[in-house]
């Protein structure tokens, strides 16, 4: 209706993965029902009032999690004002509700409070403080197996992590440019990461577990600018990560101080070639006097219409550049060639 709006979001997901290899025939077989509820109201001129409930259940069948069962289910509300021509306020909670089968129960209540400024008539600037929860999955939970060399065996006894975020930023917008910056910090309780333990008799295993406490912060920056119109258009973005395990007062592992990426698109996107950067990670898990790269990778793009449909061909890799990636003496993906067709109905 005018003042109305109703949304309902079902959802299946089946997914299921086995090997055939002689000394690994992991499998597994995963089954994830759920949905959403939301109705939005305007009871007012510049108000709206969001509630809702999502839910899901999932089944999974593996050799290497066993046999469980997660529930999650969650209410929302959000009130949303617009206290001033140029200001507008956001006030919102969510209870999350999680448990699965030789886990324990877990409830978060999670408030949040987000405030948009329009500062011009292209400048946008906000800022937001929240509570978040995320629940442990099955994998970080239950597995166990060998994977890239680890013997990883599970923690039962895992918990969901929480965070309080905070974020100020700001979107500039232009004729030919669009610019987005935003500062932000996490301050983590109970982080889900991976850790060795080191058992007399057995050796060296690992696990998920959790850090008692966490911080990471940074800056998140994005740009996209048509340098020649019709001809050449410009995409970039940077974070610089600053991770903390505040319990060790080290690095949280594998994670790269600098990450950037870029695009060059040409003639409306029929040629483009795409960078990704990313430093070096300052702590890993567990070959710790092993050399560590930054790891620079370019792909290009070729895209052509054909009688209505899409042609796309891709080459990830270009360079065939050799890398570890995040996993330590597993080597990255090398050069693929990917031909891709596709059209709208």
């Amino acid at each position: 209706r005018a003042r109305t709006l109703v949304r309902v979001t079902p959802y299946l997901n089946y997914n299921t993965l086995r090997n055939v290899f002689e000394s690994n025939r992991d499998y597994h077989n995963a089954l994830k029902l759920g949905g959403t509820v939301q109705v939005v109201v305007a009871p007012g001129a510049g108000q709206a009032v969001t509630l809702g409930l999502d839910g899901g259940y999932t089944t999974i069948r593996s050799n290497f999690l066993g046999a469980r069962h997660l529930e999650d289910a969650a209410g929302f509300a959000q009130y949303e004002v617009e206290l001033d021509p140029r200001l507008r306020a956001v006030l919102g909670v969510r209870v999350d509700y999680h448990t699965a089968s030789g886990g324990k129960q877990e409830v978060s209540v999670n408030p949040k409070l987000a405030m948009v400024f329009r500062a011009g008539e292209q400048l946008n600037l906000r800022a937001s403080v929240a509570r978040g929860y995320r629940a442990a999955s099955a994998i970080e939970q239950f597995v166990n197996t060998t994977q890239f060399g680890f013997q990883v065996i599970p923690n039962p006894s895992l918990r969901g992590e929480f965070a309080w975020a905070g974020e100020v930023g700001m979107n500039l917008v232009g004729e030919r440019f669009w610019l987005d910056a935003s500062l932000f910090r996490s301050e983590y309780r109970d982080l889900i990461a991976p850790t060795v333990i080191v058992q007399p008799g057995v050796g060296i295993r690992a696990q998920f577990a959790n850090i008692g406490r966490a911080r990471v912060q940074g800056l998140d920056a994005g740009v996209r600018m048509r340098l020649i119109r019709r001809l050449i258009d410009l995409q970039a973005s940077y974070m610089l990560l600053d991770t903390r395990d505040l319990e060790t007062d080290s690095a949280l592992v594998y994670r790269s101080r600098h990450n950037v990426t870029g695009t060059v698109e040409a003639m409306g996107g029929l040629l483009a070639v795409d960078l990704r950067y990313r430093s070096a990670p300052e702590q890993v898990l567990r070959y710790v006097l092993d050399p560590r790269y930054h790891i620079t990778l370019v792909d290009l793009r070729l895209q052509y219409r054909l009688l209505g449909a899409g042609l796309q061909l891709k080459i990830s890799n270009l360079f065939q550049h050799q890398y570890t990636n995040i996993q330590e003496r597993v080597p990255g993906a090398p050069r693929s060639i990917s031909l891709t067709a596709f059209r709208g109905f």
